[in-house]
């Protein structure tokens, strides 16, 4: 296929396709701190204290059906020290989306 046909061809299809408005990103940075002590897991006695950052990024876009799509990710990264005096690292990640109808809330996750 030449050039001139696959660019209609291109133009074409893009045409076709439903539009949906681009989503719009939100992004958070906190700082984190924690002290674990008397956890089950943890060993009698021991101590864990940390801190690092927290990085959310939550994009929020409504289709052209008036559904709205959101999706959110967390990462967490930091250090800890224990009351033995042992070195951690951490990260974490968690993500999560949500689809709510035009009718909005309540609606079944």
């Amino acid at each position: 296929m030449n050039r001139k046909r696959s660019a209609v061809l291109t133009v074409a299809i893009a045409m076709a396709l439903p539009l949906s408005a681009h989503g719009q990103a939100t992004q958070i940075r906190t700082p984190v701190t924690f002290t674990l002590s008397g956890c089950t897991s943890l060993p009698a006695g021991l101590t864990v204290t940390g801190s690092g950052e927290s990085f959310v990024v939550v994009t929020t876009r409504v289709d052209s059906n008036g559904f709205t799509h959101i999706e959110q990710n967390t990462l967490t990264t930091g250090t800890a020290t224990d009351s033995n005096g042992a070195s951690y690292s951490f990260n974490y990640h968690n993500h999560a989306s949500f689809d709510i109808p035009p009718g909005g809330f309540p609606f079944t996750v």
